[in-house]
């Protein structure tokens, strides 16, 4: 049975859990993704000494897939 049948959805502990939620969201698929980011940019000399197949992946896959999930956030 859902809880908005049930009355439970006006419960101050389910606002607090989509707020818990929204916040771990932010932090684990946007906040990290910005920290990997600069931490490449900061060591992009050592990018660069990857083998050709994990650079460009490095290049291409990440930025991708911050992309995804702007757009699912």
């Amino acid at each position: 049975m859902s809880l908005n049948v049930k009355g439970g959805s006006s419960n101050t502990s389910y606002t607090l859990k989509g707020i818990a939620l929204f916040l771990g969201w932010l932090v684990g698929r946007i906040l990290l993704f910005i920290y990997f980011f600069v931490h490449m940019y900061l060591h992009f000399h050592q990018v660069k000494q990857v083998f050709p197949l994990g650079y460009y992946s490095l290049l291409t896959i990440p930025p991708a897939l911050a992309v995804m999930n702007l757009i699912w956030f």
